[in-house]
């Protein structure tokens, strides 16, 4: 299964269509917050979408445990769990949870930490990056059994 990951879309057409496009068949969508307006975007092809809210944003819930293939994701903004300052919070929550995926944006600074336990991802910001890095989204594969891959995609 393959599941885009995104985050900081802030209403970005233009973004959002570059990374539909790059994205290619995708299974499942989940989106980390701000401008969650945009979530249902990523479903006009066919595939299920999951949200979160973020810190722009002004209904949602700010995280949920997602179930698919076999795997339990933890999605969050992030900013409730300090993330500017670190992952640790967020992957305490994440194994609190029984999850062994823990998704976060805010920072709009892409990052992949494998651990032997958990995997944290933060696909970055396909519209507004920050601090040099590349316009960006994220990309998880499954084996049916948990994750099998995760990758940082740029768009620009």
């Amino acid at each position: 299964m393959r599941i885009g990951v995104v985050s900081d879309t802030h209403g970005d057409e233009f973004a959002i269509a570059e990374v539909l496009k790059t994205a290619g068949k995708v299974d499942a969508w989940i989106h980390l917050g701000d401008n969650l307006r945009d979530a249902p975007d990523f479903g006009k092809n066919g595939a299920q979408v999951f949200s979160v809210s973020g810190n722009c944003d002004f209904f949602g819930d700010t995280e949920q445990v997602i179930h698919l293939d076999g795997m339990r994701i933890f999605a969050c903004h992030g900013h409730t769990y300090g993330v500017d300052s670190g992952t640790a919070r967020l992957s305490y929550r994440a194994q609190e949870l029984g999850c062994t995926v823990a998704l976060y944006g805010h920072t709009h600074v892409p990052d992949i930490d494998e651990y032997p336990d958990i995997l944290i991802l933060n696909p970055g910001s396909p519209t507004k990056p920050r601090r040099g890095a590349p316009y960006t989204f994220a990309m998880l594969t499954t084996d049916g059994k948990g994750w099998a891959d995760s990758e940082i995609i740029r768009i620009f």
